[in-house]
């Protein structure tokens, strides 16, 4: 299957995944999201750092957080 993504599709994709937790401090998921912990674990995307990235960053963060599980 073939498909062609913009960048708004590249961050949808990313919103849609979290990283598992050994991904938290890696350096390139770390510039465009954080942990926050504390009673609820959850990850937090940087909106404006997604949308300042390259497509083919976006689709290394990506399938880094997809292949993590």
């Amino acid at each position: 299957m073939i498909v062609e993504l913009d960048q708004k599709d590249l961050i949808a994709l990313v919103k849609g995944v979290n990283p598992d937790s050994n991904l938290f401090e890696h350096p390139v998921i770390s510039l465009y999201g954080r942990h926050i912990g504390g009673f609820v674990d959850e990850w937090e995307w940087n909106i404006k750092s997604l949308r300042e990235a390259s497509d083919e960053v976006l689709w290394a963060v990506y399938t880094l957080c997809k292949n993590s599980w």
